[in-house]
C-alpha cells in the first residue's frame, strides 16, 4: 500500500491503527479530498484554514489519520505549514518534504528514506532511517536514538542539522565543508575543509554555509 499525504496549515497526526481512519478536529473535512483504493491512499487539504497565525503549542485545527498495521512500501508526507506527528509507523520507503513548519517523527522504522527540508524542522527519535538522502537547504533537522543502517547522504545548504548517537562503531564518513563548520565523529572543521574515515555504514556530507554535528 502506498499513503500519500499533503498539508498546507494544519495539525497532522499520523499513526498506526487496527484500519484506516480519518477524523477532523477544529477544521472542516469539507478543506480535504481523501480517495482511497485497495493499494493507495491520497490525502491532500485543497485549502487553507485562512488561520492568520499558527502555534504547535496551541491546541490548533488538526486530522488525524490512522493506517493499518500491514506494511507499507510508500509513505509520503508533505506539509507546507503547520505540525506533522508521525508516531509508530512502519515503511518500505519514506519520503518527507517540509516547505515550513516541523514534522516531527517518534518509532518509525523505513529501509529507505528521503528528506528535503526547504525551511522548518525534522526531528526524529527513535527511528530506524535503513538508508538516508537527507537535503537541507534551510531551517533543521533533529535526531537522537536514530539509526541508518545503509548509511547517509547528507546535504546541507545553510541550515543545522544536528544527529546525536547516528554514527555507530566502525562507521564511515566522507564530509566536505566550504564556508560552515562541522563536527563528525569527534572531528572538527571550520569554513573549507575534508575529512574521510572508511567504514560501514558509510555517511557522504556536503555543508556549504550552514552547521553539521553528526555523533
Amino acid at each position: 500500500m502506498r499513503c500519500i499525504i499533503e498539508t498546507k496549515d494544519i495539525v497532522l497526526r499520523l499513526s498506526r491503527g487496527d484500519s484506516f481512519d480519518v477524523s477532523y478536529e477544529k477544521v472542516s473535512p469539507d478543506l480535504f479530498r481523501v480517495d482511497r483504493t485497495d493499494e493507495t491512499i491520497v490525502i491532500r487539504q485543497v485549502s487553507r484554514t485562512r488561520k492568520t497565525t499558527f502555534s504547535i503549542g496551541k491546541n490548533e485545527a488538526a486530522v488525524n489519520v490512522t493506517l493499518p498495521a500491514d506494511h507499507l512500501k510508500h509513505l509520503s508526507v508533505a506539509i507546507k505549514a503547520g505540525l506533522a506527528e508521525v508516531t509508530d509507523i512502519e515503511a518500505g520507503f519514506l519520503e518527507l518534504v517540509v516547505t515550513a513548519g516541523m514534522i516531527r517523527l517518534t518509532d518509525v522504522t523505513a529501509h529507505q528514506t528521503s528528506l528535503e527540508i526547504n525551511a522548518g524542522a525534522v526531528h526524529m527519535k527513535s527511528v530506524a532511517a535503513g538508508q538516508a538522502k537527507m537535503d537541507v537547504s534551510a531551517g533543521s533537522l533533529r535526531s537522537k536514538n536514530t539509526t541508518f543502517a545503509g548509511g547517509a547522504r547528507i546535504t546541507n545548504k545553510m541550515g543545522e542539522v544536528n544527529l546525536k548517537g547516528a554514527l555507530p562503531e566502525g562507521a564511515g564518513y566522507s564530509a566536505r565543508s566550504t564556508l560552515g563548520s562541522m563536527k563528525v565523529g569527534g572531528q572538527v572543521v571550520s569554513g573549507m575543509g575534508t575529512i574521510r574515515v572508511e567504514g560501514d555504514p558509510f555517511f557522504e556530507i556536503t555543508n556549504m554555509t550552514g552547521s553539521v554535528r553528526i555523533s
